[in-house]
C-alpha cells in the first residue's frame, strides 16, 4: 500500500506559479521541434505518489499501437498548442525505464480518490492542477459528498495541507475551502504561453 507522511516536502517559490489543470492535458499533442509537428498524443500523467510529482506522461505515437513514455526531463516547454520536445528520441519504451519501474507498477491516479479532512470523508478528487515549471501537483479539486453539495461547489485543497497519501485516499488537515472561482483560466494560460509554440526555452 502507498503510504507517505507529508512533512516539509511542499515547494516554496520565489516566483509566480502558473498552474495548469490536469484535465486540460489529456489528449493534447506532443510536438517535435525537429519534425515541426505532432508525433504523439498524451494519454495520462505518471504521478509519483511519494511527492505528487508528474514524472512524465504516457503517450500514444501516431505510427504504433503500443504506448510510450515521455519523461519530464525531456519536456522543453508546455504551450497552449501542446507539449514541445526535441524529437521522437525523447519517447521511451516502458521496459527501458528501470528507475521508473516502481512508479509505473504503482500506476497511481488521483482522480476518484477519497478525500479526508481530519479523518472524515468530504468527497472525491475531481481534478488537480500542477505547476507548469516544476510539474509538482499544487492544488486538489474535490467533488463534495452528496450531503454537502447543497451549500458548496467544488472544494480546493493545497498540497501544503496534505497529511497522508495512500492508494485509497488522500488526507488533509482542515478546514476545506469552497471554490468560488476557477484557479485556472484557459484564456490566461494561452495568452501567457502563446509565444512558446515558436520560441521554446530549456525546461531544465
Amino acid at each position: 500500500m502507498i503510504r507517505q507522511w507529508w512533512k516539509d516536502i511542499f515547494f516554496v517559490y520565489n516566483r509566480t506559479v502558473m498552474l495548469i489543470l490536469a484535465s486540460k492535458f489529456i489528449a493534447v499533442p506532443i510536438l517535435s521541434l525537429r519534425v515541426g509537428g505532432r508525433i504523439a498524443t498524451t494519454v495520462t500523467a505518471i504521478i509519483n505518489p511519494n511527492n505528487l510529482h508528474i514524472d512524465g506522461f504516457y503517450c500514444q505515437p501516431g505510427n504504433q499501437k503500443e504506448q510510450l513514455i515521455l519523461l519530464d526531463m525531456h519536456i522543453r516547454d508546455l504551450a497552449h498548442k501542446g507539449i514541445i520536445i526535441d524529437d521522437h528520441n525523447a519517447l521511451s519504451e516502458p521496459d527501458d525505464l528501470v528507475r521508473l519501474k516502481e512508479i509505473l507498477d504503482i500506476n497511481y491516479s488521483l482522480i476518484g480518490k477519497n478525500v479526508l479532512v481530519n479523518k472524515k470523508k468530504v468527497g472525491k478528487v475531481r481534478d488537480y492542477s500542477f505547476d507548469q515549471a516544476s510539474l509538482f501537483i499544487q492544488k486538489i479539486y474535490v467533488q463534495p459528498s452528496l450531503w454537502k453539495t447543497i451549500n458548496l461547489s467544488d472544494l480546493i485543497f493545497d498540497r501544503k495541507n496534505i497529511v497522508e497519501v495512500t492508494d485509497k485516499y488522500i488526507s488533509f488537515r482542515g478546514p476545506e475551502v469552497a471554490v468560488r472561482e476557477k484557479a485556472f483560466s484557459t484564456k490566461a494560460f494561452q495568452a501567457n504561453l502563446s509565444a512558446s509554440a515558436s520560441t521554446t526555452s530549456e525546461y531544465r
